[in-house]
């Protein structure tokens, strides 16, 4: 999947074995930058280092596959 999904469309599947974070996938921000994030409940957080996203994201998108 490479298409963006407007956050206020759906939101990404949770991981498997936890009850509100999501997996990791690529994030737009309301900026235009990408990053690599994971959501949990309605906040969003940097896969890098889990510090929370204080930008809007807009949209987001699985990662692709190697």
């Amino acid at each position: 999947m490479n298409d963006w999904v407007n956050v206020d469309d759906d939101m990404p599947q949770i991981k498997r074995g936890r009850k509100r974070v999501t997996v990791t996938l690529i994030a737009k921000l309301k900026s235009g930058e990408e990053v690599k994030a994971f959501a949990a409940d309605d906040d969003w957080y940097y896969d890098s280092n889990c510090l929370k996203i204080h930008t809007p994201v807009v949209a987001w998108k699985s990662e692709p596959t190697p």
